[in-house]
């Protein structure tokens, strides 16, 4: 039953990390140490996933569209370079809904969390996590 017990934790300490909570303020709601919380961040690549979502899409087509006006101001243009960045602008555009997605259920989270406790409990937060992290591979 330990196990379970230490399952559960894991999952809320995702969903609080994934609002972009503390490890210490984490490890605080959750009842283990800012060590483990760490340990579990890096075990099950809760940082790269939390950098993922946090990345607009304006943001990535304005780097490669910069790259384009350097390549082109530098005389570098090269067309195969220029179809890449092409067909990444492309592939990211195709991609902008699965961005808003994110960003909903992010912000989403973040004013779940604070009712839990009055109209939600923890596990009806967890619950709608697992669901909202089903729903964004199945559009992946």
């Amino acid at each position: 039953m330990g196990r379970k017990i230490d399952d559960n934790k894991k999952e809320m300490a995702f969903a609080l990390y994934m609002q972009g909570e503390q490890n210490k303020s984490i490890s605080q709601r959750v009842g283990v140490s800012e060590k483990t919380i760490g340990s579990w961040s890096e075990t099950f690549g809760w940082k790269e996933r939390r950098a993922a979502v946090q990345v607009s899409r304006p943001e990535i087509v304005n780097q490669l569209l910069k790259k384009v006006s350097d390549m082109v101001s530098e005389n570098k243009l090269d067309a195969d370079k220029l179809s890449k960045i092409a067909s990444a602008i492309e592939k990211i555009e195709k991609k902008d809904n699965l961005f808003n997605y994110i960003q909903s259920f992010m912000d989403f989270g973040q004013w779940a969390n604070k009712l839990v406790g009055t109209e939600l409990s923890s596990e009806d937060l967890k619950m709608i996590v697992r669901l909202q992290d089903r729903f964004i591979q199945e559009k992946l």
